[in-house]
């Protein structure tokens, strides 16, 4: 399982199952599963880390050959 944070809501990914979403700020004790009630935020916070590899691996320098 992982988890995704932004600003004070939190996404819990299952290998199975629902995802969960919290609202620490509403809800620190995570009891009352708001993932259906946004459930475009759930497709956003679930697309960011992909997003971020992605750019992280496009402003990697290409690697440099060496001319013996």
């Amino acid at each position: 399982k992982r988890a995704i944070r932004r600003g004070s809501k939190k996404l819990i990914l299952h290998e199975t199952g629902p995802r969960e979403l919290y609202d620490l700020k509403a809800d620190p004790g995570e009891t009352r599963n708001i993932a259906a009630e946004e459930p475009q935020l759930v497709r956003e916070l679930e697309e960011s880390p992909a997003d971020w590899i992605q750019q992280k691996q496009e402003k990697k320098p290409a690697a440099t050959q060496s001319v013996s």
